[in-house]
């Protein structure tokens, strides 16, 4: 039975060193085995593990091992690799992308990008041209460092996520906030700070701060999220108007009465033209202006608020919603305040 082999740059700390599993199609490692480590080993000490028989496949024990020891696939890719049967393919890479294991795919020969990108071969994966040769192209070796560089950090945002996961789960939301902080900072590295998942990360920092009743820290980062969303989709968008409605909540929260309902009503205005009058998000906004402007002390204004807001509430939200039965409420109570003064 094959076993595994490890190569290194010198053979010395190799259980200190990070793993790299090699794999490849069977007719291919002669050929671009060496020829990688060799460039690899110039800019990154590893290292890289492969079996001795480059015909088997990973059995599911060493499938095990590298999930938890490896920090990514490279795999030299060629024709041969995309459209002729081999385990590589049909086993190690298929089960790195089950598994949510980076790849560093390094295409060896020239017009198979086609083939390359197809969603049954890698798709959108990221991917390094040995022969992409321009006379203005960087040399080769600095344009594998950038892609390195790029898989290390999807590799440290996948290892956070799953401690994340795992800290959630054991309710130590206090490590959760700190690993989904260094899944934003890499994120905006790695993707751009107006991409989804760098958004999200940020989103997830105030979802746990608001969970663990830190209001200050909730605050601190719904301001942050409110500008980024403004910077990146623009004021009018649905998603940053539900993150200024957020905001608004947060300075409820924190006891800014005043702030609240100067931010509810901006939220307001900018829904109404957006999203229209009788949109949900819309109508939980107006309760929020509502409320906001009772607790500043103004009565009258807050129930003609409460009186516009409820029969809206009751078509678009229901007669048994919570923000219906509220308004319903608040009618009879404030109503009864003013009578009584």
């Amino acid at each position: 039975m094959a076993e595994w082999k490890i190569k290194t740059k010198n053979q010395i700390d190799i259980d200190k060193k990070p793993k790299v599993y090699f794999t490849c199609h069977t007719d291919d490692f002669e050929k671009y085995f060496d020829k990688i480590c060799e460039h690899l080993f110039k800019i990154y000490d590893c290292a890289i593990c492969y079996s001795e028989d480059i015909n088997e496949a990973v059995t599911k024990d060493k499938k095990d091992i590298l999930l938890y020891t490896n920090r990514f696939f490279i795999v030299p890719v060629t024709r041969n690799l995309l459209t002729t049967p081999n385990s590589a393919m049909d086993e190690d890479i298929l089960y790195a992308k089950e598994k949510d294991i980076s790849i560093l795919p390094i295409v060896m020969e020239s017009d198979i990008e086609e083939l390359y990108l197809q969603s049954d071969n890698f798709g959108e994966f990221e991917y390094l041209h040995q022969y992409n040769c321009n006379i203005n192209d960087m040399p080769f070796e600095e344009r594998l460092k950038n892609l390195l560089d790029t898989v290390l950090i999807d590799v440290e945002i996948k290892k956070y996520t799953k401690a994340a996961n795992i800290s959630y789960i054991m309710s130590e939301f206090d490590k959760v906030i700190t690993y989904y902080e260094h899944i934003y900072s890499l994120s905006c590295k790695l993707l751009g700070e107006n991409n989804t998942k760098t958004t999200s990360a940020l989103s997830f920092i105030a979802h746990i701060n608001r969970l663990i009743g830190d209001k200050g820290k909730t605050l601190e980062f719904d301001k942050r999220r409110y500008e980024v969303f403004c910077r990146v989709y623009g004021e009018k968008d649905p998603e940053t108007i539900k993150t200024l409605n957020e905001l608004g909540h947060s300075f409820f929260e924190f006891g800014n009465k005043e702030k609240a309902l100067e931010t509810f009503k901006k939220s307001y205005d900018i829904s109404y033209e957006v999203l229209g009058e009788e949109h949900p998000e819309t109508v939980g906004v107006l309760n929020g202006v509502a409320y906001a402007t009772f607790l500043v002390g103004n009565k009258k204004e807050a129930l003609e608020y409460y009186k516009k807001l409820y029969p809206l509430s009751c078509r678009i939200l229901g007669n048994d919603h919570k923000i219906t039965l509220s308004a319903d409420r608040a009618i009879t109570t404030i109503s009864k305040m003013l009578d009584e003064e």
